[in-house]
């Protein structure tokens, strides 16, 4: 079985091509869009693989790394499995990374592979976790195009995008959704095209989550009435820096803790809302929308099976 993986590892490439065109022509698949994201998986083992050196200086990376744990496992090393599949959930291909790497960072290698395949012209779907200026540059190369999705705020102010401020009207879909267009920059080289989508189901939920932080957040102010000196200090700076909590507070000139109200109004405006960019200007707004809202369908149906497809990699990777 260990042979067997080795000459697995060494061949991956070729079996994975191998295997997708044979069910590619066997089933007449779609790829004209993909679907493309990342999940993790822990080792039990204790401790982290070191980096190697061979003699002409090329550094292989340790698989087993701390990073980002999606399975709230910080503790331990990890993985990094991507994953590409198609609108139907098929897959298409995975990759292995070191358990630190970032989505942000494997766009191109991602894009490269995919390419070697010559699928013809495809729409890529991420999520925000991959999207910076580079990699929507990428994306796009070959003729290709995105869907990618866009931070809500920017920066360590939290400034809203440029997209979410201009005004317009929504478009309400048939499945109770709403959608506006935006293109910023227009009849510029630097325009872009947005869609913002709102959800009023998810608004409720949103608006019901953020009421019981305010209502336990203000339940932690007014225990801190019954503190004094250096506790009373510390129990402030330990609130006002909660991870939860802290963004909706603000401290007043004599060290009060108090609701921010302006906050909470503008978190609100953002309840049941999601920002997408594309560069295709063929696709409907409602295309792109219902694309990316698609991914997290897709999620849940291909992660356990690219799980799978993942283990020989990780099992010689020291797991």
């Amino acid at each position: 079985m260990y042979r067997a993986m080795d000459f697995l590892l060494e061949a991956h490439d070729e079996v994975q091509r191998e295997v997708f065109w044979s069910v590619r022509n066997l089933f007449n698949l779609e790829v004209d869009l993909i679907f493309v994201d990342t999940t993790s998986t822990y080792f039990e083992i204790e401790g982290e693989d070191e980096d190697d050196d061979d003699e002409s200086g090329e550094v292989t990376r340790g698989l087993r790394k701390r990073g980002y744990s999606k399975d709230s496992r910080s503790d331990l090393a990890q993985a990094v499995i991507g994953f590409a599949v198609t609108r139907t959930g098929i897959p298409v291909r995975c990759w292995v990374w070191p358990g630190n790497t970032v989505d942000v960072s494997v766009v191109d290698e991602v894009k490269r592979d995919l390419n070697d395949w010559k699928l013809s012209r495809v729409v890529m779907v991420m999520d925000a976790g991959f999207n910076s200026e580079e990699n929507r540059r990428t994306l796009q190369g070959a003729g290709d195009a995105y869907i990618i999705g866009e931070k809500m705020r920017l920066g360590k102010d939290g400034k809203l995008p440029e997209a979410l401020s201009r005004p317009g009207r929504y478009k309400m879909l048939a499945n109770g959704l709403r959608i506006k267009e935006v293109i910023t920059n227009k009849d510029s080289v630097t325009a872009r095209r947005f869609v913002i989508v709102h959800n009023p189901e998810q608004e409720e939920r949103d608006a019901a989550k953020r009421a019981e932080i305010i209502a336990e957040a203000e339940r932690r102010i007014e225990a801190l009435g019954d503190l004094s000196g250096k506790s009373h200090t510390k129990a402030v700076c330990d609130l006002r820096a909660h991870r939860v909590f802290g963004k909706y507070l603000r401290e007043l000139k004599n060290g009060n803790l108090v609701i921010n109200k302006a906050k909470v109004a503008a978190e609100a405006k953002l309840d049941g809302k999601y920002l997408v960019s594309t560069s295709d200007e063929e696709l409907s707004a409602e295309d792109v929308a219902m694309g990316y809202r698609q991914l997290f369908e897709i999620e849940r149906v291909s992660l356990s099976s690219f799980l799978c497809m993942g283990q020989f990699h990780i099992v010689r990777g020291g797991g």
